[in-house]
């Protein structure tokens, strides 16, 4: 049994050392990057250094360091700084490098989300608007919104296929537009459509329709 105690300790020692590892990684990985920018949200207006990831999801929590100063104490300087957070939902955009981005949920299949996205708007407008998600012109991270539709969508999301009845709606003032719809048995955009396909679509349906949506 003495025999036996060394090994035992050396193989608590290496369980520790892994446990610490592990936790390490963990911590890195879960690490936000930040950026300087310019939150407006509905309780205020706030410049900082912003803790989001712009190419990806983001939690229910915003945080914002306002500032950061050191300040003459004795025994020396002492680092002092101020942050906020903001729940998510209160966010209406957040501006980095003079670019805007809208923050929003993105629907990519039935009854599922990426929660909390920076969306540039690209083409279009509020009515109905081609958006990209992140920081990188990705063909895969189109996403489109438009008045009708109950939220912002990825383009390869299955449920845009088959929204003729809310087209509709949307375009109930451009008649060249709703006559083209009537023909069609689903709608626009269909399950056999590429990503590609169906961005061409909403670019084209964006220009015809830029005096009618207005």
């Amino acid at each position: 049994m003495k025999k036996q105690l060394p090994l035992l300790r050396s193989c608590i020692r290496c369980c520790m050392l892994l446990l610490i590892i592990a936790s390490s990684l963990q911590a890195n990985a879960k690490k936000t990057p930040t950026h300087f920018g310019t939150v407006q949200s509905f309780l205020g207006s706030y410049t900082g250094e912003i803790a989001i990831d712009l190419d990806g999801p983001n939690d229910d929590m915003l945080s914002i360091t306002l500032f950061e100063e050191k300040v003459k104490e004795k025994g020396g300087w002492q680092k002092t700084k101020q942050s906020i957070e903001l729940n998510m939902a209160t966010v209406r955009l957040i501006t980095i490098d003079s670019i805007s981005y809208k923050i929003a949920s993105i629907e990519y299949a039935a009854d599922k989300r990426y929660a909390y996205c920076c969306l540039q708007l690209k083409e279009g407008g509020q009515k109905l608007g081609l958006y990209q998600w992140g920081t990188q012109n990705d063909p895969e991270k189109w996403v489109v919104h438009y008045t009708i539709l109950s939220s912002f969508t990825m383009l390869s999301s299955p449920t845009l296929a088959g929204n003729k009845i809310s087209m509709y709606a949307l375009f109930a003032k451009c008649p060249e537009i709703k006559e083209r719809l009537r023909s069609t048995k689903n709608g626009f955009i269909t399950n056999e459509m590429s990503t590609a396909e169906r961005l061409a679509t909403f670019r084209q349906l964006i220009q015809e329709s830029a005096e009618c949506l207005q």
